[in-house]
């Protein structure tokens, strides 16, 4: 049925389980995701073998969770995470505190947390093993968000399942299926949404990541908030709500937020850079003569946007570019080439076009939808990155050894003011970027005059 679809090494790993006498079965998203023609990213065996079992069967086996029956299996270059059928009960945190193993395998599936991923495949004889309603539904385009078992009960051994139903409707919608969120679930989410805070902060960012990189970010991040969930996650978007902006925009902060974030690029800089961006204005509002203003609201939104993405965990190399975009998002368009030049030096030439994908999007996202004269600046902009001329210090053609050599000078902050100097020629006239021009030019320099 789905064997085609699953890599020969992981084929190979649960025949060689059933060759040694034990039951192995592909179990959970990876199934999900190929009835829904989705590439699996993640391969996950459930087997009848105890992990010390597993470990003496195969030569590459990472111990990688023993206390819960987990091993991962390295065959070929792909990591495939083997777990023994088990029972668990009695949650702290989102692990159990008492795992029991030598169940079967319909035991073992009922731990799981939404019916769809309590769905196992053998791949060696073609057998199914899932709830047959769960089948009927996905084979009719119908992907059912329900929990195996009690919602309340799911949610609370781990809250991020919550989360995870938001995910569900990610896949739904990248499958293009219809999604059916069950009254019971949605009812759960409501009523227990402060659970949520429990859960390590890099989790829900990791859980995050996925929901607002879907298809329709906006229809996931407004179902949040009518769930309440979104408050506990993220209450500086959820504030945005009802903060009316006046004559250049359709709806409030919050709305004209999820529209932007659903017309930029999916990618994960530039959908939380949308999601920031206008976070300010809630604290930056002003009327003056009956006009609407958000003075300084691009500063705001920047320093919001690192308090979250500080909390949330995120690199510091991602959180960077993220808030220099927000901080710049406001920008005005240079009117000339030479003015382009240092605008781009001052972005970063890996993060102009994001911007001016942002800039796009936002004005997609409000009332006056012309986005003609980013579209003639971004040309402009693309044109000046093709000739590749000196965006930093790092670009000239000299470096500080010459400058020291030639000027006959120590290291210190004086090579550093005179390389700054030589940039600024040679950013307003990129021609002078020649090493014989610029080491001609220093001989003839006098650094007394340098501020």
């Amino acid at each position: 049925m789905f064997k085609k679809n699953i890599p020969s090494e992981v084929v190979y790993v649960i025949k060689k389980l059933k060759n040694c006498g034990y039951e192995a079965y592909l179990v959970g998203g990876s199934i999900l995701n190929i009835m829904l023609n989705i590439n699996p990213k993640d391969w996950d065996i459930t087997t009848s073998a105890k992990p010390e079992e597993v470990m003496s069967l195969f030569p590459k086996v990472i111990p990688s969770g023993l206390n819960y029956g987990t091993v991962t299996v390295v065959e070929g270059k792909i990591p495939i995470e083997v777990t023994t059928y088990r029972a668990e009960s009695r949650y702290i945190g989102h692990h159990p505190q008492i795992v029991k193993f030598g169940v079967s395998l319909e035991e073992d599936l009922k731990r799981r947390d939404f019916t769809v991923n309590a769905i196992a495949y053998d791949p060696v004889n073609d057998k199914l093993v899932a709830n047959s309603k769960v089948i009927s539904d996905l084979s009719e385009g119908i992907l059912p968000i329900e929990t195996v078992g009690i919602p309340e009960d799911r949610f609370k051994e781990d809250p991020l399942r919550m989360l995870r139903a938001f995910y569900l409707m990610v896949k739904a919608d990248m499958a293009d299926f219809e999604c059916k969120l069950t009254d019971a679930v949605s009812k759960t989410i409501e009523k227990h949404h402060q659970l949520i805070a429990v859960i390590a902060k890099e989790r829900i960012r990791e859980e995050l990541n996925k929901i607002i990189l879907g298809p329709r970010p906006n229809k996931y991040l407004e179902l949040m908030y009518r769930l309440k969930i979104l408050n506990d996650i993220l209450p500086e978007l959820s504030k945005t709500r009802g903060v009316e902006q006046g004559s250049f925009h359709k709806k409030d902060v919050f709305g004209h937020t999820l529209d932007v974030i659903f017309h930029v690029k999916p990618e994960i800089s530039l959908r939380w850079t949308a999601l920031l961006h206008d976070l300010g204005k809630v604290n930056t509002k002003t009327i003056i003569d009956n006009q609407i203003h958000f003075y300084g609201h691009a500063k705001e939104s920047t320093l919001i946007g690192n308090t979250i993405l500080s909390r949330l965990k995120f690199s510091k190399k991602l959180k960077d570019k993220i808030l220099l975009l927000v901080k710049n998002h406001m920008f005005q368009i240079p009117q000339t080439k030479q003015t382009t030049r240092h605008f781009i030096t001052k972005i970063g030439k890996d993060n102009i076009l994001d911007l001016l994908e942002l800039r796009r999007a936002d004005i997609i996202a409000s009332r006056f939808t012309d986005t003609s004269k980013i579209e003639e600046f971004k040309k402009l902009v693309t044109s000046i990155l093709m000739e590749k001329p000196p965006f930093t210090i790092k670009d000239l053609k000299v470096n500080g050894y010459d400058v020291m050599k030639t000027l006959d000078i120590k290291p210190g902050k004086q090579v550093g003011k005179v390389l700054k100097y030589l940039f600024e020629l040679v950013l307003n006239d990129p021609q002078l970027n020649e090493r014989e021009k610029l080491l001609s030019y220093l001989k003839s320099m006098d650094i007394t005059k340098l501020k």
